[in-house]
């Protein structure tokens, strides 16, 4: 089986979809990259090498959840489209459905659900800001153009299928992730918490925890880049900014870490918290229904406008090693049952039902 499946080197997409290729590779899928934005670093083309059989192609085209309008949109779909049907898959596995709904795709396209498509905007105590219109339309239209809708949490399935009136659920499939390898022995840093994130994605929600960050008594750190594509950047006040790093350097911090925070507004796969929690990092999460899906009972929850809540939650798990050191123990036990592998093999049994629908037809 051979699929196109779109990517970008910004998001944490990235690494989720390495770890997918290499997963689906001794199943017998050759998976090739069509990717949006910004071309790969000299690291991410490394990783790439490192999966068996991986191919990809740069499309030079706008990546499609940062897009302005309706047509950078559709040059992402029709860059990714004319590169996928030169290949002739038997399944297109698209990121999000924004591209998925302008019909360029000849083969079956499996399309996962957005998470920022069902949440109201609500930062740093401004006004709540819905979906834009053009962005809910082209949502609307890329889910009903997809052969298979998936999800990575029953919460996200649910919540897509109310808001777009959708004739049935999604499929529901767990996000996956390979244990990181530090690159190196664990920084000798101690009593502090680890940040992963965009700082400048509005969905990290970074606001409320450089206010958290002025009330804790340890410091709060930020592994990832402040500047966004278009060069503006976000002010830390109060946050460490640790900057961008590779996935080794992060794993070396995340060792270090007694504890990794994530305040996200709609983060339905959980990567950085997956990659947290492989590395035996307590758990402090927004309290949002996808991270209470996946980590109930493995991590501390706070309302996600709470900075005094995130930082009393910090400074309680520091303060106490021995709570700390079991909610760590809690937290990796729950992500080993996240593999790679399960998620990957959850994805094939989709591929295949869609593909012998294809053949049917």
């Amino acid at each position: 089986m051979r699929i196109v499946m779109s990517v970008d080197t910004l998001g944490g997409g990235w690494t989720r979809s390495l770890d997918l290729a290499r997963a689906l590779a001794p199943q017998g899928v050759e998976t090739t990259f069509a990717i949006l934005g910004p071309q790969p670093t000299p690291a991410q083309d490394a990783a790439m090498r490192a999966v068996p059989g991986l191919k990809s192609m740069v499309t030079n085209a706008p990546i499609d959840w940062l897009a302005a309008d309706e047509s950078d949109v559709e040059a992402a779909s029709h860059a990714v489209a004319r590169f996928a049907n030169i290949i002739d898959p038997d399944i297109v596995h698209l990121g999000s459905p924004l591209m998925a709904g302008f019909g360029h795709f000849h083969a079956p396209t499996v399309v996962a659900c957005d998470p920022s498509a069902v949440i109201a905007w609500k930062v740093d105590n401004s006004p709540e800001r819905p979906l834009a219109p053009w962005r809910h339309e082209l949502t609307a239209r890329g889910y009903d153009a997809a052969t298979a809708l998936v999800a990575a949490t029953a919460a996200l399935a649910e919540r897509t299928a109310e808001a777009f009136d959708l004739p049935r659920l999604p499929a529901v499939v767990p996000s996956g992730r390979r244990p990181p390898r530090p690159g190196g022995p664990a920084h000798p840093v101690r009593d502090f918490a680890l940040v992963a994130a965009h700082a400048w994605d509005v969905g990290e929600n970074i606001w409320v925890l450089n206010r958290a960050a002025g009330r804790t008594q340890v410091p709060l750190m930020v592994a990832g880049p402040r500047e966004h594509i278009d060069g503006s950047a976000v002010d830390f006040g109060n946050l460490w900014s640790l900057g961008p790093m590779p996935e080794g350097e992060l794993a070396r911090w995340l060792e270090a870490a007694p504890v990794f925070v994530s305040s996200a507004l709609c983060e339905s796969e959980c990567t950085p918290v997956l990659e947290a929690a492989h590395m035996a990092c307590a758990l402090v999460l927004s309290d949002r229904p996808t991270f209470r899906e996946t980590w109930n009972d493995a991590a501390v929850f706070v309302d996600p406008g709470d900075d005094a809540g995130f930082a009393h939650a910090i400074d309680s798990l520091i303060g106490d090693p021995d709570r700390c050191r079991q909610m760590a123990k809690l937290a990796r036990q729950r992500a080993l049952t996240y593999t790679a592998e399960a998620r990957a093999s959850a994805l094939l049994g989709i591929y295949q039902s869609v593909g012998r629908r294809r053949e049917a037809a």
